[in-house]
Formats: C-alpha cells, sequence, structure tokens
C-alpha cells in the first residue's frame, strides 16, 4: 500500500477516534463524581496515545 493510500485509510478511523475524545471532554466537565472522573482521565490518555500512534503511522514513522 502505498503511504498516500495509507494516510486516506488512517483518516477516518483517526476522525473516529477525535469523536470519541471530544465526548470523553464532555463527561469530564459535566461529571462530578472523583472515581468516574478518573476513570474518564484515564481512557482520555490510553485514547490520546491513540491518535498520536495513528498520527505517527499517517506520517510514515
Amino acid at each position: 500500500m502505498a503511504n498516500k493510500e495509507m494516510v486516506l485509510s488512517l483518516e477516518m478511523p483517526r476522525m473516529k477516534v477525535n469523536r470519541v475524545l471530544t465526548l470523553l471532554s464532555v463527561w469530564q466537565e459535566a461529571n462530578q463524581d472523583e472515581e468516574t472522573a478518573h476513570m474518564i482521565d484515564v481512557v482520555f490518555s490510553m485514547v490520546s496515545d491513540a491518535v498520536k500512534a495513528i498520527d505517527s503511522a499517517m506520517e510514515g514513522k
């Protein structure tokens, strides 16, 4: 698969992951429970790492 094709194939998953990050941010702001807020923070961090991995793949690294 050519690099440009790979970048295009990763664009849709990246957009979906960004939607998850947005949703987690909204939940984090609306949440009052400390334990749930911590769990949301952990998931947010994991999803952010996934975005970084996708970005690296898109850059060909």
